[in-house]
This record gives C-alpha cells, structure tokens and sequence, in this order.
C-alpha cells in the first residue's frame, strides 16, 4: 500500500481558481462515486464538525451542485454553488 500520496493544493487569486491534485488509496470506480454521488459526496466534503448537505447536484460537463454547510449550534453556510468542468473519467476539476 502506497503511503506517501501525492496531495498539492493551489490557489490562482488573479482567476479565482482553486486547483487540487491528490492520489487515493482506492480504486477509480470508489474515487469516481466520492465524488458523483451527492450522498457519498455529503459524508466526506465539509471539514469537520461542519456538514454538507446537497440540495441538487447536475453531475455533467457545465453542471452545478447547490449545496450548505452546516454547521454547529445552526451556524450554516450556503447556499453555495460549484460549476462542474469535465476533463475525463480519470480527471476531474471543479
């Protein structure tokens, strides 16, 4: 089992974009469902204690997800919004 995991993460304030490249120990189908099923997606995506709670997600090139954060003693954040840019079923940008 691979341990030391690539995870680089950058942030381009002049085009506001976040870019994330990171290996997973798993297989590419549990990967792909991580991040394309909104109900495995809610479990992992808010830092805890926060939660994240979809509320549509249009898992397609162009697609949105509108979701909230919620968090603790009803501190919530949302609704918030992500566009889906595809590149292929091995890479995936959001």
């Amino acid at each position: 089992m691979k341990s030391n995991l690539l995870m680089n993460f950058t942030v381009d304030k002049e085009n506001n974009t976040v870019n994330v490249k990171r290996e997973f120990n798993a297989s590419l189908p549990q990967v792909w469902s991580a991040w394309t099923e909104p109900q495995i997606l809610d479990l992992w995506w808010a830092p805890a204690p926060w939660k994240s709670k979809t509320k549509s997600m249009d898992f397609k090139e162009g697609g949105r997800r509108l979701y909230a954060m919620l968090g603790l003693k009803a501190k919530n954040i949302g609704p918030l919004q992500i566009l889906l840019q595809l590149v292929r079923k091995l890479i995936l940008n959001i």
